[in-house]
């Protein structure tokens, strides 16, 4: 029988492929965007390591963002994105911190 592997998925700071589980997920539902924890969130998703680094890149470039989501340029605004940048360095699994 076949081996099974693990998705991958791929950083939008740092735009490096990796398995799902080694990164955070975002959802993309009703107009805003939601940290989601558990990965069960529908909507579109985008993926974020949990670095330093990835998360500062990822704070100032909303471009990243308007990809993964395919959303209008412009269309969001920097303050749920700067919002949902705490709440992940704020967390004890953030690496680099």
């Amino acid at each position: 029988m076949a081996e099974m592997r693990e998705p991958s998925r791929r950083c939008i700071a740092c735009r490096q492929s990796i398995g799902k589980a080694q990164l955070v997920r975002f959802s993309y539902v009703d107009g805003g965007i939601q940290y989601d924890s558990d990965g069960r969130l529908g909507g579109r998703g985008a993926y974020l390591h949990p670095h330093l680094l990835c998360v500062q890149k990822a704070a100032r470039d909303l471009r990243c963002w308007e990809n993964a989501f395919r959303l209008p340029k412009r269309s969001l605004g920097s303050d749920r994105i700067r919002s949902l940048v705490q709440l992940l360095e704020s967390n004890d699994g953030l690496v680099g911190s």
